[in-house]
């Protein structure tokens, strides 16, 4: 670990190479100074997760392990989660792997500078991070690493040495991150947000769009739902995952507005299930409210949503789902009010789509007018 941004040469050599990543959840492993961290923040303000593990001050192996006074003014203006592992990250790694289910965007191991403390964070974070960032490859002397060049043989991860400065560095690659990455818009023509829907496919990977729509299949998969109506479909990713036999109609509200993929419209007087996923707040509910979607909702004996919530009323500037497209906020209490005004009942409420969807959370309505 050192005073320079020894981060700062790989990002730089992927950007040579035509990959720039848009990077959402970020894990370094030995953080001293905090200046490569302040540099991921600066280049990458999409950042949603962080997971700092092993923290020292400003000197190495002096008695402030875990300190983390001189990290926080590089967090002062970030607005994401931080996750502080304090301690060996041989023995912390592993169980917060175990109990969290997460795939990085980029992983940087800047730790312990020997051979097998290096394997055991390598081998940690492989099939978990799609970019992974090694430094010190010369003190480690794990230049040439047989367990890495199993996975370039597995086809998985390739592998690349840069020499930008005496420590070394080697970059490991998930090569199907890297085809997921390039197939979506880089963070300089960043277009997922139109100003009346949102899809996450042209935002996020197709991974991340393919287990969101998993999760919310999953989220009412207590609901016997033969002919399902998405309304505020986006792009139809919701339908591409339906299950077999299962018939979903799909209809936006940004039709009128441009929204240029194909959809079936409202083509039957009843449905099981509407679901409305990330559509409700791009209505204006006080001055505006959606007609359509409210006879929707009448017509249908299940709605499923996914909205975002505020911890309190108003209007936060600094909150990150305020957007211009968003034109209602709402609170848990204040939205299950506006569903019960529809006749609605509430089933069951969660986060399951946290992470990586922070503040995002997913409701089940029952119909009891029907």
């Amino acid at each position: 670990m050192n005073d320079y941004v020894s981060i700062k040469p790989a990002i730089e050599a992927l950007e040579l190479l035509g990959i720039k990543p848009y990077v959402t959840r970020y894990i370094e492993i030995g953080v001293q100074e905090g200046n490569s961290l302040a540099y991921m923040l600066g280049e990458f303000p999409e950042i949603e997760q962080l997971v700092l593990c092993d923290t020292w001050g400003h000197v190495h192996g002096g008695t402030d392990r875990g300190n983390h006074d001189h990290i926080t003014p590089i967090l002062e203006n970030y607005s994401g989660d931080t996750v502080f592992l304090d301690g060996d990250s041989q023995t912390l790694l592993p169980k917060y792997m175990q109990c969290n289910d997460m795939y990085f965007d980029i992983a940087f191991i800047d730790a312990t500078h020997q051979a097998i403390q290096f394997w055991n964070d390598l081998s940690n974070l492989l099939l978990r991070a799609g970019i992974i960032i090694c430094h010190d490859m010369v003190m480690t002397g794990m230049k040439e690493v047989a367990w890495c060049h199993f996975w370039e043989k597995q086809g998985r991860y390739i592998q690349v040495h840069i020499g930008a400065d005496s420590h070394g560095a080697a970059i490991f690659i998930d090569i199907d991150y890297i085809k997921k990455a390039n197939a979506v818009a880089s963070k300089e023509n960043f277009n997922g947000y139109n100003v009346h829907y949102y899809d996450m496919l042209l935002t996020k990977d197709a991974g991340t769009a393919e287990a969101i729509n998993a999760i919310r299949w999953h989220f009412v998969r207590d609901v016997s739902a033969c002919i399902v109506l998405d309304y505020g479909c986006a792009s139809n990713a919701f339908s591409l995952y339906r299950p077999t036999g299962t018939v979903v109609d799909s209809y936006d509200i940004g039709t009128i507005n441009g929204n240029p993929y194909p959809q079936t419209g409202i083509r039957f007087a009843e449905y099981d299930l509407i679901c409305l996923w990330d559509v409700i707040e791009h209505v204006d509910w006080i001055g505006n409210p959606d007609q359509d979607m409210i006879a929707a909702i009448k017509m249908s004996d299940w709605v499923a949503a996914a909205v975002p919530i505020v911890p309190s009323t108003g209007r936060p500037t600094d909150w990150r789902h305020n957007r211009p497209e968003h034109l209602t906020y709402f609170t848990e209490v204040e939205f299950i009010c506006l569903m019960e005004s529809f006749g609605l009942k509430l089933a069951k409420s969660g986060t399951p789509e946290c992470p990586p969807r922070k503040d995002v959370m997913s409701f089940l309505f029952k119909n009891i007018g029907r």
